[in-house]
Parts: structure tokens; sequence; C-alpha cells
């Protein structure tokens, strides 16, 4: 067998995948696997770590988070937080208030002013507590006005990040890592902006294959801390049209062992 090359696509879990194939691909001994190009959804940029912010009233305060996933804009994370706030004032009840003191709030605003920049302000007394918003700490900066009630942001492309995703494979041997055996076949640079990213390895490292011959293959992308990876494969496109699935593909070639 010469060189061949592989596509496979991710079902409902980008990051921990395995493709089926119709027939036993049989390869030779002495043959090795290497990742081309990858096509993936963006990583989240809002997660368990940075998805609150605090709202303060009177010696009560409370906090509310935002839906994890990946936000394209700065306005998109403010329009995000006046939900949350919406939403958490829909769950209050008068019963709730009086017996376990838990703090109702006024309706907020969301906007843009004459100027252009997108504004959230809750209601009078309130304030945001802004030592306990590392929500906000996604902006880089933001002006909030004396009172503690207002935040204002221009409407900006959020800071594209990258990250580095190891991706591991059952069909390739295994390397040391970290004093472990770990069956790693290369690590991705996972570059997120809104839709599609794409990555090509220039020099791509390849892996001798473990087996002779394989009727599927199987896919882990971790972060640097062993977690699946979260791809924010389901984007939506606001309320106009429905969320777009985003499937992470991996273009592979297997060839015989280059020495």
């Amino acid at each position: 067998m010469g060189d061949q090359f592989i596509v496979v696509t991710s079902g409902a879990k980008p990051s921990r995948f395995t493709s089926n194939f119709n027939s036993v691909i049989n390869v030779a001994s002495g043959y090795e696997i290497g990742v081309k190009s990858v096509f993936h959804a963006p990583v989240y940029n809002v997660t368990e770590e940075n998805d609150s912010f605090c709202v303060t009233k009177d010696d009560l305060k409370v906090n509310l988070n935002i839906p994890h996933g990946f936000y394209d804009r700065s306005c998109e994370v403010l329009r995000a937080a006046f939900q949350s706030i919406l939403e958490y004032n829909k769950g209050v009840t008068e019963d709730e208030v009086d017996l376990i003191h838990r703090l109702e709030l006024g309706e907020p605003s969301f906007g843009t002013n004459p100027d252009g920049r997108n504004y959230l302000k809750l209601f009078r007394s309130e304030k945001f507590k802004f030592d306990e918003c590392p929500l906000f700490e996604i902006f880089g900066c933001y002006i909030d006005n004396s009172s503690g009630n207002k935040i204002e942001i221009e409407d900006f492309p959020l800071k594209t990040t990258v990250e580095c995703g190891f991706l591991y494979s059952d069909t390739v041997k295994h390397s040391i890592i970290n004093n472990s055996f770990a069956r790693l076949m290369c690590c991705i640079p996972l570059y997120s902006t809104k839709g599609y990213n794409y990555y090509e390895f220039v020099n791509p490292d390849y892996k001798p294959l473990s087996v002779n011959s394989f009727t599927d293959l199987s896919f882990v992308i971790t972060d640097s801390n062993g977690q699946d990876v979260k791809f924010d494969h389901t984007q939506g496109c606001g309320t106009s049209c429905d969320s777009v699935n985003l499937p992470t593909v991996l273009n592979l070639h297997i060839r015989p062992t280059i020495t």
C-alpha cells in the first residue's frame, strides 16, 4: 500500500469521537500517520471560570451567570448579562423574597448610547460589585459610572485566543508524556474566531501506527489540564436562522515510515 489520505469528521462530541469505515483499511507494518490539517469550531471563551458577575442592593448581593460558550463580540457578552438578570427576576417570587431574603432586582436597561457605546444599567440603588465580576474582565477595559450601577463598552470583536490542544488516538503507538505513556498523535494550536477555524501543519508530526488494519479511528482532543476541549460547535446566528453545526474535521496522511 502506498500513501493514503483519510478525512474523518466528528459527531455530537467534537472533542471525543470515533469514525467508522465501510470496509477494513489494511496497511503493512512500518507505516506511520500524521495530521495534515484540522477544521474546528471556536473554543469556549466563557466557562465556569469567568461566567459570573455580582450585583448588590442594600446589604444583599447575588451572583449571576451567563451561558457558557464562544462569544464573538463584546456586546454579545453584555447582552447575555442583561438576559441573565431578566431570567433571575422571573424566578423570584414574593414568597422567596419574604422567607429567605432573596434579593429582588429591578428592571435593568440595555442599549446603545448616542456615541455608539453599549451599556447595561441596573435599577436605581443596585450596583455592580466590580471586584467580583470576572465576566467583565473579558472586555479588557470598560467604563463604569460613579454610582457603580452602569457599565459601558465599545462594540468590538473579542480578542482571538490561542490554546494548545492535545490530540490522542488509539491507532498510534505510545509516547512518553510527563513520565507517563500516552497515545499522543500531535499538539494542535486552537485559534478561536467566529465560525470555522483552520490550521494546516507545514511539517506534520508522524507517529507509528499501532495496528496493521482498522475499521474505525477514535480521537480525543484535550486541553493542558487533560479535560476535553469545549468547542462551541453549535453556533447561532441571531434569531433569524437556526444554529449551525461545526464538527471537527481531521485530514490524515498515512505513509511508509521515513527513517
